[in-house]
């Protein structure tokens, strides 16, 4: 009876393992790193994400994600009760690059997440766009349309990144202040 219930445990955690790695998920955010959100939710560009059906079987999937500020607290993730309104199909053994018209893809939107963030750094990201500086882990997962069941492994859709702003360049040479008597034809200038 024992051998019975450890053999039944297996075959179920045998087949939860097989479920999640059903699709293989990945994300290349090449740099430069913008500060922009928009160039982490908006798929297409320098941005890519792929995912790959590793069954015999067609798959609807629709996919979820997160965006985790690693040393400053901020935290947005899709809620679970999203639900696009169309899923992104794979047919077995294929691979799809999501892009701009893909079905499903705008899981980061504000109307589908949650998040840590109070109303007013909310609104200032809204109004601005930009994130504030920091190391941000941005994660990809694919889910079953239907079931919401994850069907790619935790942490396979990740990306480690830092968020800096640019310092602007400041000049050195002539100093504040300095009165240039002959402009032309060649001014020296000197930047840090």
């Amino acid at each position: 009876m024992r051998t019975r219930i450890l053999s039944l445990c297996f075959i179920l955690l045998s087949t939860l393992l097989a479920a999640q790695n059903s699709v293989v998920v990945n994300l290349v955010i090449a740099p430069p790193y913008s500060p922009y959100l928009s160039e982490y939710t908006e798929f297409g560009g320098q941005n890519v994400l792929q995912l790959t059906n590793t069954t015999a079987a067609s798959l609807q999937v629709k996919l979820v994600g997160s965006i985790t500020g690693l040393d400053n607290g901020l935290n947005v993730q899709t809620k679970p009760e999203y639900q696009p309104p169309l899923p992104i199909v794979l047919a077995p053994g294929q691979t799809v690059t999501v892009n701009a018209s893909t079905p499903s893809r705008d899981f980061l939107d504000p109307s589908n997440t949650n998040t840590n963030v109070s109303q007013e750094q909310q609104n200032a990201i809204s109004t601005s766009g930009v994130l504030p500086e920091g190391n941000y882990q941005i994660c990809v997962r694919a889910a079953d349309y239907q079931t919401g069941e994850f069907l790619s492994p935790d942490g396979s859709g990740c990306v480690v990144l830092p968020i800096a702003y640019p310092v602007p360049p400041i000049p050195i040479n002539p100093s504040c202040g300095t009165i240039i008597q002959n402009p032309l034809p060649a001014t020296y200038r000197d930047w840090e």
